[in-house]
């Protein structure tokens, strides 16, 4: 077999393997976002401010909002997703989702705050997959004798 075959099957596989470990774990990682979104308690909140973080690329704007709990506890808590430009100003009104036993992992009950994380490592396995499935099988279909 010669080299400019083999290396396409080597990563093939490399692909497939990525795949059967990042598959599960996005499938945990929805299951758990499922859970969390039945479970939660639904509260108000504000945001308080916007955190700025520079990147490589440019920065991005975390959403920081405060909101207060079943208990009365006040909480401030930094969004996990950050944009450019802000999704929020200063002073806007939020609903907030929170578990009664976790309030300090409170979420913006919004699509990209519950989701965003698994439907960006879901899609970027299923392509790893599909990709890995596809050189494994063209590089068998070149090795064929006919």
């Amino acid at each position: 077999m010669h080299a400019f075959i083999k290396l396409p099957r080597i990563a093939a596989w490399f692909l497939l393997a990525s795949s059967a470990i990042g598959l599960p774990i996005s499938l945990y990682a929805y299951f758990h976002a499922q859970s969390f979104v039945r479970s939660a308690t639904q509260g108000r909140g504000t945001i308080v401010k916007l955190a700025e973080h520079s990147f490589g690329l440019g920065k991005a704007y975390f959403p920081v909002y405060t909101f207060r709990d079943e208990q009365g506890r006040d909480h401030e808590i930094t969004s996990s997703l950050g944009r450019y430009p802000p999704s929020h100003q200063v002073g806007d009104t939020v609903q907030v989702l929170y578990q009664a036993s976790q309030p300090e992992r409170a979420r913006l009950d919004e699509f990209s705050d519950i989701w965003g994380w698994v439907l960006i490592a879901g899609s970027l396995d299923a392509m790893t997959l599909i990709v890995g499935l596809a050189m494994l099988v063209i590089s068998l279909l070149v090795t064929t004798p006919k």
